[in-house]
């Protein structure tokens, strides 16, 4: 009986060894964001968003004001074959209601997309969707390239501690290394404040 339980002890502290050994943590301390990225994910950049405004059809950037509490950032993390994880954080000052808001980023970026690619055949797909007991505006872009090649966009919108929180997934087909991103991503965890 003594045997049975100490193999029993050391299988579990195996496992748990193991399953340790195998994360690629990454926490977000703005919106209570921890994510176990697939393994072969690494993070390519970190930084404040660099706003982009328009005056008389001329761009105007400038970087959000690195020392305020209301900071924006942008975070991309790149697997092996192509797939893409991009977090944008900024605080939510619209005037518009968030759902309102989603539905216009989303609708400007369509409309960049298919300015850029005007042969390409555009699907979009609107859902919401519970990760965390947070409520997230789910929006699918999928771009028919021809030849049988799509490239997939997977947007996240949620108004998360006052931050416009945008999670972006894009990736070529399916694949196993963008469907190990995606159940990540679902598996996300969000401490509320």
């Amino acid at each position: 009986m003594k045997i049975k339980l100490l193999i029993t002890i050391c299988f579990v502290f195996t496992l748990n060894l193991l399953k340790s050994q195998e994360q690629n943590l990454y926490n977000n301390p703005s919106i209570g964001w921890s994510i176990n990225l697939p393994k072969d994910f690494t993070n390519k950049s970190k930084g404040p968003v660099q706003i982009v405004e328009t005056k008389n059809k001329t761009e105007v950037k400038k970087e959000a004001n690195k020392n305020s509490s209301e900071t924006s950032e942008s975070i991309t993390f790149q697997g092996k074959n192509k797939t893409f994880l991009f977090s944008t954080l900024e605080k939510y000052k619209s005037e518009l209601k968030y759902s309102d808001f989603v539905k216009r980023q989303t609708d400007d970026l369509v409309e960049g997309l298919k300015k850029q690619m005007p042969k390409a055949k555009f699907e979009i797909t609107s859902t919401q969707e519970i990760i965390d007991s947070l409520n997230f505006y789910r929006n699918e872009i999928k771009i028919d390239l021809g030849n049988n090649i799509f490239q997939n966009f997977l947007i996240y919108n949620s108004l998360i501690n006052d931050f416009n929180s945008n999670f972006l997934i894009v990736y070529l087909n399916p694949s196993k290394e963008s469907q190990e991103l995606i159940k990540a991503f679902k598996e996300s965890k969000f401490s509320k404040k």
